[in-house]
């Protein structure tokens, strides 16, 4: 089976190590791409500039505290553009505070997941996030 691709945007270094350390031990198999700011992300997920031959992700997993473009701002842009508006985004974040998950699910996140304080609790929340991947599940390694 083929490696379905996953879009990780979050701006923090150790976040994304943590991730993909997470992602390997979870024994599921992505190919992870990573945005570091909003804008980036977003020109990943249109498809412009530099990101033209980038596969289309079948999950985006969202910071919502971002430079450049908020996590929110993403998922409002997403819901505009009928080329994004099915790519299934879970919110993967620090914040806990209830508006802005009603936000996150208003303007169309399948999930919204409060970052775990365990590395055992943070693989349980990804196997949880990829439960929305677009298509076929990936197989576990």
């Amino acid at each position: 089976m083929t490696e379905q691709a996953l879009l990780l945007i979050d701006d923090e270094d150790a976040a994304a190590f943590l991730f993909e350390l997470a992602l390997r031990e979870s024994g599921l198999n992505y190919q992870v791409f990573r945005s570091a700011d909003g804008e980036q992300g977003l020109a990943f997920l249109q498809r412009s500039g530099p990101y033209q031959n980038v596969p289309r992700p079948s999950l985006v997993i969202l910071d919502l505290n971002l430079p450049r473009k908020t996590g929110l701002e993403i998922l409002a842009e997403m819901q505009r553009d009928a080329r994004m508006r099915d790519i299934p985004v879970v919110v993967l974040t620090s914040s806990s505070l209830m508006t802005d998950k009603r936000l996150a699910l208003s303007f169309g996140a399948k999930s919204f997941i409060t970052k775990p304080h365990t590395f055992e609790a943070y693989i349980d929340a990804l196997r949880q996030a990829c439960t929305f991947a677009t298509g076929d599940q990936p197989a576990h390694t």
